[in-house]
């Protein structure tokens, strides 16, 4: 005798009921699915819901401050400190976050202790003594704070060049350049006597306040007078400081 599945003869004997048992462990056997189903969902949703958290969180953040959900925020190099003066009547250069004291009118509060130049810088300074005398006689300006200001502004590098394209001993920018009559920025001659000649230029328009005539050298002649006096900007704070200290230097060497 055949074995014959127990199934099979329930479908045969009994039509009805077998088909009812089938319909219904199916049913429940699907719906047990569908409940193993979602609760893995479920699971899978709470581990998901930090990173999607994170991720919704961090583009707000982004849009907030005005960058695309895609764009890489580099991190921020320290300052260096170095060539800052630009000669013209825009933003400094590199421009700091304003400190909380208010705008210094005295130009010896902005003074720091004396800086010596290095060695190879006094060495190259050399170079250009007889055109900064020149230079110092023509336009009536102390030829020591004319060192103090190439000092501070290239290292007496005469082929300088900034990223915004101050050029030479002076940093003249290429506009502040042409309307001084400088037609090779990277001359010496010409760069010290247009150089000169701005410098005369922010003192007379500053009554012979050096303090504030160096921070319109290096922020630019309308932070000042917005301001009513050196701008609260670190850099150009720093930069006032420099050459103030250069200057005592150069002036105590020359006088002996």
């Amino acid at each position: 005798m055949r074995y014959r599945p127990y199934y099979k003869d329930m479908m045969r004997l009994q039509p009805q009921k077998a088909s009812f048992a089938i319909t219904f462990y199916g049913s429940v056997a699907q719906k047990a699915l569908y409940g193993m189903s979602g609760a893995i969902g479920l699971g899978c949703l709470f581990l998901l819901l930090p990173m999607i958290s994170t991720v919704v969180c961090s583009s707000l953040h982004r849009q907030a401050q005005g960058l695309s959900p895609l764009t890489r925020i580099e991190p921020v190099p320290p300052s260096v400190r170095g060539t800052i003066g630009r000669l013209s009547s825009g933003e400094p250069e590199e421009v700091s976050k304003p400190v909380s004291s208010p705008a210094v009118k005295n130009s010896e509060k902005a003074a720091a202790p004396d800086v010596v130049p290095p060695l190879d810088k006094k060495a190259r300074e050399s170079l250009f003594k007889e055109i900064i005398l020149e230079a110092s006689a023509r336009h009536q300006v102390d030829p020591a704070l004319v060192k103090a200001v190439i000092m501070a502004e290239s290292r007496y590098n005469p082929k300088a060049l900034s990223k915004r394209g101050a050029m030479g001993l002076m940093q003249l920018m290429p506009a502040t350049a042409r309307s001084l009559g400088v037609v090779d920025g990277f001359d010496p001659h010409q760069n010290i006597n247009g150089g000169v000649r701005y410098l005369k230029g922010l003192l007379r328009r500053f009554d012979g306040d050096v303090g504030l005539a160096l921070a319109a050298y290096n922020a630019g002649i309308s932070k000042v007078l917005a301001y009513e006096g050196i701008p609260p900007f670190t850099t150009t704070r720093r930069y006032v400081q420099d050459v103030l200290s250069y200057y005592r230097f150069y002036k105590r060497e020359m006088t002996g």
